[in-house]
């Protein structure tokens, strides 16, 4: 998922078990942060599955760090390993 948190000044800090707002992922575990956003793993409600989603910092919003997500999240879907789920 690569869709925008609400407007902001911070980051929204997520807690195991909660829903990430206007979604169906519930978080699991917050794996890191970074200058780009957060990092949680997370477990789709409806699908049963467990993903990884990185929200992109508010502040970055409009920004070429913008494109550069964006463009990272495209290259991330095209990786394969056995360690990583598809």
């Amino acid at each position: 998922m690569t869709g925008h948190p609400p407007p902001s000044s911070a980051m929204i800090a997520y807690v195991p078990g909660e829903v990430i707002l206007g979604t169906d992922y519930v978080v699991t575990r917050r794996l890191g942060s970074g200058g780009q956003g957060e990092v949680y793993a997370v477990r789709n409600k409806v699908l049963k599955a467990r993903f990884v989603i990185k929200l992109l910092n508010p502040e970055l919003v409009g920004h070429d760090a913008e494109r550069m997500f964006q463009k990272e999240a495209q290259l991330m879907t095209q990786l394969r390993h056995r360690n990583m789920s598809a």
